[in-house]
């Protein structure tokens, strides 16, 4: 998040947001953010070689078998998490299928979490670090 932007939308003279605003102006922020990057990273992907188009062509299902969607899917977790988190949902709803492709999927997330998604820390939950911390701050 931008905290600048963050910080200008607040008026000075005006009373402490209350934590609801806060959320909302975060989410209003990130929202823009995430439109903006998903833009520029979906004019990269189609300026990429062909095998780049075929990970994702593959990934959505177009092409491919199951055990080339499985892979390709986790490929573009595993590059660009934030940009392809909607891949997740796509694995989930592939080992619905039969037993065999979930143990697949599952073998799959189980990687993608440890080794990728997940922090190799403790998570911080947002009661230790609230959103007042970030309006017009300079913590990260």
């Amino acid at each position: 998040l931008d905290r600048k932007s963050a910080h200008a939308t607040t008026p000075s003279n005006s009373k402490t947001p209350t934590p609801a605003d806060m959320v909302t102006q975060f989410r209003s922020l990130a929202d823009q953010s995430f439109a903006s990057d998903k833009t520029k990273y979906s004019s990269y992907i189609s300026s990429q070689p062909s095998d780049a188009q075929w990970l994702h062509q593959t990934a959505s299902g177009s092409k491919g078998t199951i055990g080339d969607r499985i892979s390709s899917s986790t490929l573009l977790i595993q590059s660009q998490p934030f940009l392809n988190v909607h891949l997740l949902g796509q694995l989930v709803e592939l080992g619905k299928k039969e037993k065999r492709v979930s143990n697949m999927v599952c073998d799959s997330l189980r990687d993608l979490f440890t080794e990728n998604l997940l922090p190799q820390r403790k998570l911080i939950t947002m009661r230790e670090r609230p959103l007042k911390d970030y309006v017009g701050g300079d913590k990260q």
